[in-house]
């Protein structure tokens, strides 16, 4: 595997190689404040821009930011915009860890997206993010709040899992369930477990529900009874 780095005040570029038999490991020394960091690798470009930044001092170590917004670019795919007050990337493993304020948003002009939280992990490899903090999700006209989120790739496509998720359209509570199912930019979600859905005047209960919020409409149910409101 091969890393680029770029310092964009000093121009330097550092590359680290490690090998599989024999391992290397170069040292190395990292500490700028105001620092733009670019780190190039796996079709990937992070782009770390903080108010100070430090390293532990060995490339298998960990790179620490504070107050970072960080900006990875991927072929292909949205530009993912993160922001947090704490955060660390460790090298060897490619996975960022962020803390405190943590933001997360997907650059698409048709189905914005953004995510905010207090912690969210992003292991760069397995192209996968988790966070096991509160979460609150706004996508266009719909919210969502949950107890913990995971975005990786199913069938080709990214997926969102919600735990003990609450939905809201225009401020206005419309269902619940204790998992919640997505693709981006889909808006077809699969309520699973004490799955709810309020239309209108009806409240429909279910083991699972799958249900459009472009159409407002149930495309399936399971174990489903409804219940008149007024």
């Amino acid at each position: 595997m091969i890393f680029q780095i770029r310092k964009t005040q000093k121009v330097l570029i550092f590359c680290f190689i490690f090998f599989t038999h024999n391992s290397i490991a170069q040292p190395i020394t990292f500490e700028v404040n105001n620092s733009d960091l670019v780190i190039s690798l796996n079709n990937k470009d992070l782009r770390f821009l903080s108010k100070t930044s430090s390293s532990s001092g060995e490339i298998d170590k960990t790179f620490f930011f504070d107050d970072l917004s960080l900006k990875i670019s991927e072929i292909n795919m949205e530009d993912k915009i993160l922001k947090s007050d704490k955060a660390e990337y460790i090298l060897r493993k490619n996975i960022v860890n962020l803390e405190k304020n943590v933001s997360l948003e997907l650059k698409n002009k048709a189905y914005p997206f953004q995510l905010t939280t207090e912690n969210l992990s992003l292991n760069m490899d397995l192209n996968v993010m988790e966070s096991n903090s509160d979460v609150f999700i706004q996508n266009q006209d719909i919210s969502i709040e949950a107890k913990a989120v995971k975005i990786d790739v199913y069938e080709q496509k990214r997926r969102v899992t919600l735990n003990q998720a609450v939905i809201f359209s225009k401020g206005k509570k419309i269902g619940q369930s204790n998992s919640l199912y997505f693709n981006l930019f889909d808006p077809l979600v699969k309520m699973i477990g004490s799955a709810e859905i309020l239309i209108d005047d009806y409240k429909i209960n279910a083991s699972e529900i799958s249900y459009n919020f472009e159409e407002n409409k149930i495309i399936n149910s399971k174990n489903s009874s409804i219940t008149t409101l007024n």
